[in-house]
C-alpha cells in the first residue's frame, strides 16, 4: 500500500493548505508571478551587491575571494530574472505542473490502496486522475502565462480541497490496515 505523504497529519494538512493557498494567490492574482520574479531578482541583485561590496572592501577576510565570486553569480541570476521575468514564471508553473503530476499520483496510488478500507468513493479517484490529467497538459504549455498560472492554480485548489477532504479517511485506513498486519503478521493474513 502507497501510504507517502499520509503518515504525519500535520505534513498531510500543511502540504494542503499550501496548494490551496498557492492555488488562490495563482488564480486571483495571474500576474503576480512576474511581478514576483522581477522583485526576487531585487532582492537577489542588491544581496549580490552588498556582498560585492564587502569583499572589495574587505580584502583581508578569507573567505573574500568566494564572496566575490558568489556575489557576481547573484547579480548575473538577478539581471537575468529581472530580463526574463515571463521565461522563468513560466518555468515555475511548468515545476508546478511536474509536482501536479508527481503528487496527483501518489494521491492516486494512496486512494486505490486504502479505497475500500476507507469507504472512499470514485469522486477521490476521478479528482486525483483529474489533478493528474491538469498537471500534464499544463506541462505542454498550451496557454500563455496568465492562463497557465490560473489553470495551475484551480488544479492546485482541487488537489489540496481532495487531500484535505479525504486525510483523515486515508490516515484512518493506514491504521486499521498496519495494525491488522502488525497482529497478524505477514505469513498468517
Amino acid at each position: 500500500m502507497i501510504s507517502f505523504g499520509y503518515r504525519s497529519r500535520v505534513g498531510c494538512i500543511l502540504r494542503a493548505l499550501v496548494a490551496i493557498a498557492l492555488g488562490l494567490v495563482l488564480v486571483f492574482y495571474n500576474n503576480t508571478s512576474v511581478t514576483l520574479v522581477k522583485i526576487v531578482s531585487l532582492v537577489l541583485a542588491a544581496a549580490g551587491i552588498y556582498g560585492l561590496v564587502y569583499a572589495l572592501t574587505h580584502k583581508s577576510d578569507p573567505t573574500s575571494d568566494i564572496t566575490k565570486y558568489f556575489s557576481i553569480a547573484d547579480i548575473v541570476v538577478a539581471l537575468l530574472l529581472f530580463c526574463f521575468p515571463t521565461g522563468v514564471a513560466t518555468f515555475i508553473v511548468l515545476l508546478l505542473a511536474l509536482a501536479l503530476v508527481f503528487f496527483g499520483a501518489l494521491q492516486l496510488l494512496a486512494y486505490i490502496g486504502v479505497m475500500s478500507v476507507a469507504g472512499l468513493g470514485w469522486i477521490a479517484i476521478l479528482l486525483s486522475a483529474f489533478v493528474i490529467v491538469g498537471g500534464i497538459v499544463l506541462l505542454f504549455n498550451p496557454f500563455g502565462i496568465r492562463v497557465m498560472s490560473v489553470v495551475a492554480g484551480l488544479f492546485l485548489i482541487v488537489y489540496g480541497g481532495t487531500e484535505l477532504c479525504y486525510m483523515g479517511r486515508v490516515n484512518r485506513a493506514i491504521r486499521e490496515t498496519t495494525q491488522t498486519y502488525v497482529d497478524y503478521g505477514p505469513d498468517e493474513q
